[in-house]
């Protein structure tokens, strides 16, 4: 099946200063339901890619298209229609929430804001449900849930809005293995049964290769291969992208 095109980078670059380039002429395209992964060692630039695709920070010179448009988040009601369709879903939950505000609260925030019509309280029960927490947990704060439950908290807050495309930093590296599991699982159900789109950062190669259909693999900023998720092991070409893919963890 033959999907269309909904969202595209040309020539993203970010600079922070004379001499450090963080992000050299990035280009990917992403059709409606499409997953992509960003794989690379630290300080390669994934994260700061990611924040550039949520709106968090301008790019220094390239452009954002969203549905053939391009984005300016620049303005308030540029980010508003932005974030309409694009969320994002943080490595570490707890640095996202106020100790002080329940997790009701911060669902209500987004239906409200961005879906007026729907009846509040049957939508948050609705997502708390769909990620596998009960109606209870609405009325707890933060520090009343563990790592994977405020996770899951975290991705329901991001669906609250219905996005097109979910933008996922490391979303399991702060849990435990155990917990990761779950996590990854609910992340590839919902996205399917939303029809979500996702952009998935990761050092963890074989994480990728089970959530995305693509690969960049990102050094010093550039991406210097574009691979298949399912093959990459095979068709990787540079030491650099080689490392990720040791024989040994490859079945």
């Amino acid at each position: 099946m033959v999907r269309d095109e909904f969202f595209r980078c040309e020539g993203l670059c970010k600079s922070y200063g004379e001499g450090w380039a963080a992000l050299r002429e990035v280009s990917f395209s992403l059709e409606a339901g499409g997953s992509l992964g960003l794989l690379g060692l630290s300080g390669s630039g994934k994260s700061t890619l990611l924040r550039l695709l949520a709106g968090l920070e301008p790019p220094t010179s390239g452009q954002i298209y969203l549905e053939d448009r391009p984005v300016d988040t620049g303005m308030q009601k540029g980010r508003r229609a932005y974030h309409r369709q694009v969320q994002m879903v943080f490595q570490n939950p707890v640095s996202t929430f106020s100790p002080y505000m329940t997790v009701g609260t911060y669902l209500m925030e987004g239906i409200r804001s961005f879906c007026p019509s729907e009846n509040t309280r049957e939508r948050e029960v609705a997502l708390l449900e769909e990620v596998g927490l009960s109606a209870e947990f609405s009325r707890r704060l933060p520090h009343e849930l563990s790592g994977g439950q405020l996770q899951r908290v975290a991705i329901a807050r991001a669906l609250s809005i219905r996005p097109r495309l979910l933008l996922l930093d490391e979303p399991t590296s702060a849990l435990d293995s155990m917990v990761q599991r779950g996590i990854l699982e609910l992340i590839a159900t919902l996205s399917k049964r939303h029809g979500m789109a996702m952009v998935f950062v990761g050092h963890d190669a074989a994480v990728l290769r089970l959530m995305t259909e693509r690969m960049l693999v990102l050094e010093k900023g550039q991406v210097i291969e574009t691979l298949p998720s399912r093959t990459a092991h095979r068709m990787a070409r540079t030491a650099y992208a080689q490392q990720f893919f040791p024989p040994r963890a490859v079945t």
